[in-house]
């Protein structure tokens, strides 16, 4: 590393000291050269920390629209501030900040009145993030008829299977509609089960019951397709030959799958 990359480096941890701790750098006002009508270095370094702490409340309302929409715009904005205080960032990429606000939030007195609500900034966190992963399509067009039971199948990077113990898609998909100005937050208590993915530009979110959900998240991890099924509480009484066809159609239209391999 060149002595100018390692100044730069050097630059950068003061400059994140000083917003996070406002640490005290008399080195720091020797370097800023401040310009234009800006009178000084401190004036410098305080127009830089407002527009540094606004990059970061812009990132969390980005990715966390249905929690501001659950919370209202006090409430988002005292709870944003208080993160960001606690959890300033360490990452210069801005698209992966907030990975962890969703176990911020569950500590949190607003969980009182809204007891989903960690869960939900954990779904959206899995949506948003989906861009940051890699979707290329498949090389060659998959039937389920190529299918057998040594298949191993490998999925593109932007797939994700999470499961929650809230129904969040309604309260999701509410927040999405324009037209949407619901108050009265009613969720079902009980797990639920999506398939996060992106194909190009375009994300999805599939909601699949447990069985759908457990075969596709074994086959994810690296099981053949008789080991996935086999796997199953309901193997082999109750799946019949056209669910497994059916859950087999469906992952090929979702163009997730990048090749099937013996």
């Amino acid at each position: 590393m060149s002595d100018k990359s390692t100044s730069w480096e050097q630059l950068q941890i003061k400059m994140l000291e000083f917003f996070h701790q406002q640490k005290e750098d008399l080195s720091l006002k020797k370097i800023i050269q401040p310009g234009g009508s800006i009178p000084s270095a401190e004036k410098a370094l305080a127009i830089y920390g407002d527009g540094y702490r606004y990059s970061l409340y812009n990132s969390l309302a980005d990715q966390y629209e249905s929690v501001w929409w659950t919370l209202g715009d006090q409430d988002f904005s005292n709870i944003v501030l208080d993160y960001i205080s606690a959890q300033p960032s360490k990452n210069y990429n801005l698209n992966v900040y907030g990975e962890d606000f969703s176990q911020f939030i569950s500590s949190h007195s607003y969980t009182q009145r809204f007891p989903f609500l960690s869960e939900l900034a954990k779904f959206e966190y899995t949506y948003n993030q989906l861009h940051n992963l890699a979707w290329k399509p498949p090389t060659l067009p998959i039937k389920p008829e190529a299918f057998h039971e040594n298949c191993k199948f490998k999925f593109i990077e932007a797939s994700q299977l999470k499961s929650f113990s809230w129904d969040l898609m309604d309260h999701w998909e509410k927040r999405q509609s324009a037209t949407s100005t619901e108050q009265n937050f009613i969720l079902e208590n009980k797990t639920s089960y999506y398939w996060f993915y992106r194909i190009e530009f375009k994300k999805y979110i599939i909601k699949l019951n447990p069985f759908e959900f457990r075969v596709i998240q074994a086959l994810h991890n690296g099981f053949n397709l008789q080991s996935a099924l086999e796997s199953q509480p309901e193997f082999p009484e109750q799946i019949e030959p056209q669910t497994i066809h059916n859950l087999m159609t469906h992952i090929i239209n979702s163009e997730t799958l990048l090749e099937v391999t013996e």
